[in-house]
This record gives C-alpha cells, structure tokens and sequence, in this order.
C-alpha cells in the first residue's frame, strides 16, 4: 500500500500536468500535426520492443534479484539498447518513404531511442527499489515537457518539430537524472559482460515482443475496422466510450505497479501463499465497487459531459467496463508470470486474446456495429484472464 500511494501521487500529478498540456497542443497545433504526431509516436512505440528484443522487461526482472548480478543485468541491458540505437536508425532510413513520417525521419529515430533508452532506466530504478526516484522522475518529465513545450510553441513558434523537440529535450533530462540517481553510468564501466546472463535475458525478454505487438494490435484494429465499416462518426463514439472505463484501468494499473514489486520480491520467500489470495479479493471488491459507482453516474453525469453530438456513446459504457474487469485479473496474474519467468505464458494468452479480438471484430462489427467492437475487446480481455487464471 506504501507503493501504492507513491505510484498514486506521481501518476495523478503526471496526468494533471498532461491535461493541461492539451489546451496549448490545440491552439498551437492543426488538427493534421497533431494526428501525425500521434501516428509517429504510436509507429515508435511498435517498433521499440521489436529492435531491442523487449529487453527492458529483462532489466526488470532481473534487476530485482538481489547481489551483483544487479549491475551485470544493466551492463547487458546497456549493451542490447546500444545495438537497437542502431537497429532503429536503419528502421528510420526505410520509414523515410512512408508519407506520414517522410522528413521527419530523424526526429522519429531521435524520439524513439529517447523513449526507450528513458524507459529502461526508469523501470532499473523501480526494480532495485528506488521507488521515489521511479514517481519523482515521471513528476520531473512531465513538468520539463511542460516547460519545453511552452518554450518552443507558444515563445518560438516551432510547431510540430517544437512538440518534438520538446519530448526529446524533456526524456533527456529524464535519462541524465536516472542514470544519475541509480549510478548506471559508474556500473556500465567497471561490470564485466555476463553472455551466459545476456541469454538467459533474451530468453526471457523476446516471447514479449509478440505480447507487446498483440497489445498493440488489440488496440489498433477495432478502431481501424469500424472507420472501415461504419465509418468514422463510429470510431468517435468507440474513441469516446472507452474513456469512461479507462478511469477504472488508471486506478487499478497504479495498484498493478505495486502489486508486481510484492509480488517478484516475494515469490522466493516462505510468505503464505493465502496473501496471494487475500490480494485478488481486494483487487476483485475494489474493481467492483469502481464499476458500481461509474455505473452510477454513466447516464447522468457523463452525458452531461459529453454533450448531445456523443450522448450514445454511453450506451455501450457497461459493455466495456466488463472488459475492464477481465482486464484487471489479467494484470493481476501477469506479475506472477514474470515471479516464475514464464515469459512465454504471456505471450500465449497475449496473442490468443489478439486473435480472438480480430475474428469477433471481422465477425460482430458488421453486424451490430460499435456494440460488436465492444464485445469483440470484452472477449478478448476475458480470454486473457481465464488462461492466466487456469494456467497460474
């Protein structure tokens, strides 16, 4: 619980400082910058665990077992980022043609590596136990990507490259304080290279790639059928819908956070096992209680809110919020998961659950629309937290 409200403080205040960043993104940025920055980030974020084998994952888990193996799990680490530093500059180079990135080829390449080198050294902080450090530095991020941006869009006018600019300078900084806070530069220079490590890592680390692109996918497709099919008017209520449980997914994926540290630090020691149980009643009673009190407000409140031109998006709330539950107890048991380093479990369910969400969209969407988008992402959930809950 400790955990839990240090994740819980720096998450609010993280999401506080980006709600009021999207004020000074509409006004100093068109309808079509910002959708291709979005559009490049995303492509990023795809093209991440691919080129650096999901090692940060590794670095994780890894990085929690105590002793000197720590510092030889980031000299590997360090190793792997540095090689997909490369890999990601050639990715660049081929996604030069593609019409959404085209000149902006080098600032995709310096944004990526920015993400993934940050995200590495913040995941090694929270995973030797320097937990303030991990929520202060996202505090940090976000206040510098604040400042940068007013910097170069409001005082220098940079548009879509001054959003950029922005991003890189801030995940810079980032990167200094991490490695600074968590003595990484010292430890790549005096560990020696673990290769019998460096394979157990990568053994571990790339079934995940497949994880993360199911992920990505899950959350592409429906979207993507339903312009598709139903035209965009439809993706708008769905875009708008999925909002309201993702409230829901905030506060229990900052529990997540916490449960997953208890969860690999303890799995080895002679804790009774009734804690495991007493936690899933915990997570079940409060993700249903959250459900309740959306509930409560779904038609009143939210449609106040949300206003006439998307008042039927509310209809298809509760479906959704189904799926967050299954969601939830999915979360719950990946840690575990990663406790045994049974990476390739979570590949399976991952990918059966893309699977399932792809043939229920093809199948559903034509049929009924956004509620067979709805049911299509409920089921994949479900599919994922019934394989993990049978196979843990």
């Amino acid at each position: 619980f400790s955990n839990t409200a240090i994740f819980a403080i720096s998450n609010i205040l993280s999401k506080l400082m980006l709600s009021l960043l999207l004020p000074l993104y509409t006004r100093t940025l068109t309808a079509e910058m910002y959708g291709r920055a979005e559009l490049i980030t995303t492509i990023g974020d795809l093209f991440i665990p691919i080129c650096s084998f999901a090692i940060q994952d590794a670095l994780f888990r890894y990085g929690m077992e105590n002793g000197k193996r720590q510092d030889e799990v980031l000299k590997n680490s360090i190793l792997v980022l540095s090689m997909a530093t490369g890999l990601l500059f050639i990715v660049s180079i081929i996604l030069k043609n593609y019409e959404a990135i085209g000149s902006l080829y080098i600032i995709f390449w310096f944004v990526s590596c920015v993400s993934m080198w940050r995200a590495a050294f913040s995941l090694y902080s929270k995973a030797i136990g320097r937990t303030v450090v991990f929520a202060a530095d996202s505090v940090f991020y976000n206040g510098l990507l604040g400042i940068f941006n007013i910097i170069f869009l409001l005082v220098f006018k940079f548009g879509l490259n001054g959003y950029f600019l922005a991003m890189v300078c801030a995940g810079i900084c980032s990167i200094v304080y991490l490695a600074a806070s968590t003595n990484s530069m010292g430890i790549m220079f005096h560990t020696k290279y673990n290769s019998a490590l460096m394979r157990e890592m990568l053994q571990y680390s790339i079934p995940l790639i497949f994880n993360s692109i199911s992920w990505g996918l899950t959350h592409v497709v429906d979207k993507v059928m339903l312009t598709d099919l139903c035209g965009s008017d439809a993706t708008g209520l769905y875009s708008v819908a999925s909002k309201i449980p993702s409230l829901l997914s905030l506060a229990t994926g900052i529990f997540t956070q916490a449960w997953t540290l208890s969860v690999i630090r303890d799995y080895q020691t002679d804790r009774d096992k009734t804690f495991y149980n007493n936690i899933f009643n915990v997570t079940h009673i409060g993700v249903c209680i959250g459900v309740m009190g959306i509930l409560l407000f779904n038609n009143n409140l939210f449609l106040a809110v949300l206003g006439e031109d998307f008042s039927d998006s509310v209809r298809y709330v509760p479906i959704l919020l189904i799926g967050s539950v299954f969601l939830t107890y999915s979360n719950f048991y990946s840690p575990v998961y990663s406790a045994m380093k049974k990476s390739r479990q979570i590949m399976y369910s991952s990918v059966g659950g893309g699977i399932v969400n792809i043939i229920l969209n093809g199948v559903l969407i034509p049929r009924i629309g956004i509620a067979g988008a709805c049911l299509a992402t409920t089921s994949s959930y479900a599919f994922i937290a019934i394989y993990r809950m049978i196979d843990c």
